[in-house]
This record gives structure tokens, C-alpha cells and sequence, in this order.
């Protein structure tokens, strides 16, 4: 569900400062296309407008999502016509950016905030989510033991706890969500929550295998496909997830 309780249209935005193995939205991850992105090609912003005029009474929300949605230049002019036309905006976010979230949470009616592992433990940390800088170059790969001490992997750390508060805080609706990809465990499902709470709202998703990168080629590190956990056992890790945050949804089972 795009926008909880809302009927919305959705903007995808080109271009991520991760470079997760599982994305479902692979081909917007590099910030430049290519003619040979499997992707539907840009659409002009003004058309953006257009439609949503059209529009009217038909639908209540715009949700912003990606790619990351806070690379964008003019997001904030964006928001700010979405809003002069009378919608709902809702923002999705890896929280990597939050100085840029600052200013865009005062906007918007919703934020949606994906935690891709639990932040404190080293050894499991982003699982291969790679950061990338705006030129595209990695800056660090996560889960490599070799990073404990890394300078950058600490300032992403503080960076996305940052933006964990900010949404807290910041007067909006809101969800944190988590892929539950075969190499999360249920404890590290937990440690999520404990590092979250309290919080207004949890959501756990169902992995969906997707074995191809933005190029067309298998990710990384990647042997080929994984088993999603059973809807069990993400079922049973739920209730789990209840003890510390009550308020607990699963999509995709």
C-alpha cells in the first residue's frame, strides 16, 4: 500500500545512494540513465502537474518515492506545488540524508523510512548495501568485518539515527519498514525495534527474489537466488515484534 487509507499516485525518482542486492526498483538506482535501462523513460515535470490536475477529486495523496527521493534538487519546490494543488504528500526515505530531511519533514503529511539492519551490530550490518557518493563511487560496503573502525560507516550510522529521530519528532505520520531478506534472523528483526522504539508504527516486508542489478546483471556477492523466509515464520516473528512495538503490519506475505 502506497499511501495507508489513501488512494495515491506515485512518482519514482532516478538515482540511489544504495545499491541493495534485493531492490525491487533496480534500474533507478543509478543516478545517470542509459539508453539501455530497462526503465520507462522520464517524464517531464510539468506532465507530472498536468495529471495531477486531471486528477482532482479521483485521487487524495502523492507519494514520492525512488531511487532516493532527497538526491533530488527542487524536491521541495515539488512538495510545496503537490500541496498548493491540495494533496496528501508522503516521502520515502532511506534516511540517509538528513539534513535534507529537516527541511522537507516540515512539508509532507507521511514518511516512510526504510531500516535495512539492525544498526548496532557491526557483523550484520546493511548486508552488502553498498553507499554511494554523488558520483556514483562507493564509499563504504556494509557487513565487512574490516569496517569496525571504518570513518564512514560510523557517520552513516549517525546520519540514519539522526534521521530515525527527526521522523519521530517530526510531527508527520509515519512507518519504519524492514525487507525481511533471507540473511535477517528474527534477533536481528528485534534488535530493529529495540533501536526504533517506541515508535508509531513497524512494518515488515516479504523479500521477493530479484537476482538482477541495475545493468541487467546478478548483484554482487550473490550465488544466485535466496528463499524467502516462510509467512510463519515472519507470522511468529511479528508477534515478537509486538512485545516492543504494538503497532505491527506485514505486507507481501
Amino acid at each position: 500500500m502506497d499511501y495507508p487509507g489513501r488512494i495515491a499516485a506515485v512518482v519514482f525518482t532516478q538515482g540511489c545512494n544504495m545499491d541493495c542486492w534485493y531492490c525491487h526498483n533496480r534500474e533507478l538506482i543509478p543516478v545517470a540513465r542509459t539508453d539501455s535501462s530497462p526503465a520507462a523513460e522520464h517524464i517531464d515535470v510539468e506532465e507530472i502537474f498536468d495529471f495531477l490536475c486531471i486528477r482532482k477529486g479521483m485521487i487524495d495523496a502523492v507519494v514520492i518515492t525512488g531511487g532516493e527521493p532527497t538526491l533530488q534538487d527542487g524536491l521541495a519546490d515539488f512538495i510545496k506545488r503537490v500541496k498548493d494543488m491540495g494533496y496528501l504528500v508522503k516521502l520515502d526515505t532511506n534516511g540517509t540524508r538528513p539534513e535534507v530531511l529537516k527541511e522537507l519533514i516540515k512539508s509532507v503529511d507521511f514518511v516512510a523510512m526504510d531500516i535495512k539492519a539492525p544498526l548496532s551490530n557491526v557483523q550484520c550490518t546493511m548486508y552488502n548495501v553498498q553507499l554511494k557518493d554523488n558520483s556514483n563511487n562507493v564509499q563504504c560496503t556494509m557487513y565487512n568485518v574490516q569496517l569496525k573502525n571504518n570513518k564512514s560507516t560510523g557517520q552513516l550510522r549517525d546520519k540514519i539515527r539522526e534521521s530515525i529521530d527527526l521522523i519521530k519528532n517530526g510531527g508527520a505520520r509515519y512507518e519504519f519498514r524492514t525487507t525481511f531478506v533471507p540473511e535477517l534472523t528474527k534477533d536481528d528483526i528485534l534488535e530493529i525495534c529495540r533501536e526504533i522504539a517506541p515508535c508509531e508504527s513497524y512494518v515488515l516486508q516479504q523479500y521477493r527474489s530479484n537476482t538482477l542489478s541495475a545493468d541487467g546483471v546478478q548483484p554482487p556477492n550473490r550465488s544466485g537466488e535466496l528463499t524467502p523466509h516462510s509467512a510463519k515464520h515472519i507470522l511468529d516473528t511479528a508477534e515478537e515484534v509486538k512485545k516492543i512495538i504494538p503497532n505491527v503490519s506485514m505486507r507481501g506475505l
